[in-house]
């Protein structure tokens, strides 16, 4: 079962550009790859304002409880007109007028470290066909590796351990809003913030 949360401004209302450590695109893939991507995992769109994306890698700063603190990782696609139509390319300065919506999918459990988002993302671009869906539909789109896995592979899991997890969730939306501040990337919490997530995905998005 799928969880979908809308969120308030809480987890945006404070900015500190010092969570961003740092940020690597690492693909840009056009609509008219995508598309027959999701056609073969049957999310057909018959929508004729498709996007394509531009994913980067984020490193962030996570501080628990103010005395640990380490780098976590995570990837963030944005909608991008490149090889898109004329329709799209209106949609989407429409879009930017009014400020982007943010979807984060809490992805479920892994045992395969290797398998870490923003890992698959340098591999083949194509970490989760959500992820896609949502991004190219016109949302920025983010998906956290989680403490113990991607760039803080050697730190142990914190499987559904509340605090822990929360504490890697708040430090994953400064480090997005500063990056987006950086990028010039207009968002619009009062268009919507959202989060996703199946199985310990699903948990996580309960508990933030």
């Amino acid at each position: 079962m799928r969880i979908v949360i809308l969120l308030g401004a809480i987890f945006l209302s404070a900015c500190n550009t010092q969570e961003l450590k740092n940020k690597e695109e690492i693909a840009t893939v056009p609509a008219a790859t995508i598309r027959p991507y999701l056609l073969k995992k049957a999310l057909i769109d018959y929508n004729e304002k498709s996007f394509g994306v531009r994913i980067y890698q984020l490193i962030y700063k996570v501080a628990v409880d103010n005395r640990e603190e380490f780098n976590a990782s995570a990837i963030v696609a944005v909608p991008t007109a490149i090889e898109s139509n004329d329709k799209s390319y209106t949609a989407l300065e429409n879009i930017k007028r009014r400020g982007f919506a943010t979807v984060i999918d809490n992805h479920p459990t892994k045992i395969d470290k290797n398998s870490a988002p923003s890992f698959a993302s340098k591999i083949n671009n194509f970490p989760n066909s959500l992820f896609l869906f949502s991004a190219k539909s016109g949302f920025i789109t983010l998906i956290p590796d989680f403490t113990g896995y991607g760039t803080s592979a050697s730190l142990t899991h914190p499987y559904l351990i509340k605090k822990r997890n929360i504490a890697n969730s708040k430090a994953l939306l400064k480090a997005y809003r500063a990056f987006c501040q950086e990028k010039k990337i207009p968002i619009n919490i009062d268009v919507g913030l959202y989060m996703v997530g199946y199985s310990e995905g699903a948990y996580i998005s309960l508990a933030a």
